[in-house]
């Protein structure tokens, strides 16, 4: 599940709603991961208060509130990262290379 600033935003300053975001490499295991999370949350939430003896009624209660929607992508692709770079880095040796020739060009005028 992807939040959004918008989304942020939308909640009201004192509430007490949490936004869960996976990231993976996939859709379907980003929104499995940003779920997974969301209720181990909740499970967290409620196997700590059990251990530290909380009193049923004085206890926070944590819910899912939307399960996980479908995912959206955030961030390129490593293959398009890789590419990009790659590119980049020639051309930078490239000019680096055309430098040092006239450098040396300049030395013997």
């Amino acid at each position: 599940m992807r939040a959004s600033q918008t989304d942020c935003a939308d909640a009201p300053p004192l509430s007490l709603l949490t936004f869960v975001v996976g990231r993976g490499d996939s859709a379907a295991f980003s929104q499995r991961l940003a779920q997974a999370a969301a209720e181990e949350i909740v499970t967290f939430a409620a196997d700590e208060q059990a251990a530290a003896v909380v009193p049923l009624d004085q206890r926070y209660v944590f819910r899912v509130v939307d399960p996980a929607g479908a995912a959206a992508k955030i961030s390129p692709r490593r293959s398009k990262i890789v590419a990009i770079s790659s590119v980049v880095g020639i051309v930078t040796l490239a000019a680096a290379l055309l430098l040092a020739q006239v450098a040396a060009r300049a030395r013997e005028r």
